[in-house]
């Protein structure tokens, strides 16, 4: 998986700015699997994200032909039904949580529009957040810092969108670029640049 979509999944996680991921996704469709393994994490007793990562990934393997693949979903609202759908059937949820899961997944068994799903997955995100908190962090923005690091992720989103395109673009620069999203500024190399 490229490192620039993970950088960009658990920016998403950490600031939670885009629930759809659309950034990681479009930089690796395998992003998928961070966005089940995240969700399986707080949802399964006595597993870690790595390990959900890996159920995700077996589960792809596993799956009868004909089936969606989680790595073949276009969003993650998509790869959230999925791993909805195969929590449900596990025997690793505890009862409170399958309850609720299962009060969310009925509501929208076969989510006929994008809407609908979204709602299906915006509430199983909810659920397992409030299950289990992983990653979080100490400090606390103001609106301000906010507002700033949503402009930050919505212009690294629009330049990959940009470079999804048919732009003719270097393909050393193309890479440089890609490599380096996301990525802190160190400023001793910015300030020996100048």
């Amino acid at each position: 998986m490229k490192s620039s979509a993970i950088r960009a999944f658990y920016f998403d996680i950490d600031f939670d700015i885009d629930q759809e991921r659309r950034l990681s996704l479009l930089l690796d469709s395998s992003a998928n699997y961070l966005v089940c393994g995240s969700f399986f994490a707080r949802v399964f007793q006595d597993t870690d994200f790595e390990e959900g990562i890996h159920i995700a990934e077996k589960y792809d393997k596993n799956i009868a032909q004909g089936e969606q693949k989680i790595i073949d979903v276009s969003s993650a609202n998509e790869a959230m039904y999925i791993a909805v759908k195969y929590a449900l059937k596990s025997k690793q949820l505890d009862q409170k949580i399958r309850n609720a899961l299962e009060e969310i997944y009925y509501k929208d068994t076969q989510p006929e529009n994008e809407e609908q799903l979204k709602r299906l997955a915006d509430d199983s995100r909810s659920l397992a957040k409030d299950n289990r908190q992983i990653g979080s962090h100490p400090w606390q923005f103001n609106d301000d810092e906010t507002k700033l690091l949503k402009k930050y992720y919505e212009a690294n989103l629009l330049l990959v969108e940009c470079m999804n395109t048919d732009c003719v673009i270097n393909p050393k620069v193309r890479k440089e670029i890609l490599d380096t999203l996301i990525l802190p500024i160190d400023d001793k190399s910015a300030l020996s640049s100048e």
